[in-house]
């Protein structure tokens, strides 16, 4: 669930969405261990962060209704929580279809993230009903109304409350051929 994003964000659409100075690296295949850009604080703040923390193995999602409570995430959850912009994500079917998984806005998906020493978690809820057959869970996402509320100090029922499935009809579902490494590599810039 929610193991690789698709980040196409521009410097412009980060001055239009937060008015933060940010020089993103477009990547159609972000994966755990890479680092990504993330939005904290009060006023917000852009900050790098690498996906996933070591617990013994790589942790990169948490469920959005414990983490409150969980050793791992409660002390992210009272004063690390983070906005996660991204252009969408990638879910795998079970005959190993390639999805991805954006606005069909095309606007910006801002999940909802946690900082644990730094590094960064995405919270799962639930999917809503139209993302069910290719996985139980989602990424949190957090409407622009709430934002100031997910990255400010109100108490953690307040915020574990945001963390609800998106309407279906905000998501396009989009089947893609799985691409080879190199064809990815080339897309993203990466191959010259």
């Amino acid at each position: 669930m929610c193991g690789r994003m698709v980040n196409q964000l521009s410097a412009e659409d980060w001055r239009d969405l937060f008015g933060l100075s940010v020089e993103p690296e477009p990547s159609e295949d972000l994966r755990p261990g890479e680092v990504v850009w993330v939005v904290r604080g009060s006023p917000p703040q852009a900050f790098l962060a690498v996906w996933g923390v070591q617990r013994g193995r790589l942790l990169i999602n948490a469920r959005s209704e414990t983490a409150a409570q969980k050793p791992s995430f409660a002390a992210a959850f009272r004063g690390g929580r983070c906005l996660v912009p991204v252009t969408g994500w990638w879910e795998w079917d079970a005959e190993r279809v390639r999805h991805r998984i954006a606005r069909s806005d095309g606007k910006p998906v801002v999940m909802a993230g946690l900082l644990v020493e730094e590094r960064l978690v995405i919270l799962t809820c639930d999917a809503s009903p139209a993302l069910q057959p290719l996985h139980p869970r989602m990424p949190a996402i957090v409407p622009r109304r709430d934002w100031a509320l997910w990255l400010g100090q109100a108490s953690p029922d307040r915020h574990t409350a945001l963390l609800t499935p998106f309407p279906d009809k905000v998501f396009a579902v989009q089947a893609v051929p799985i691409a080879s490494k190199r064809d990815l590599l080339q897309q993203s810039g990466q191959l010259f």
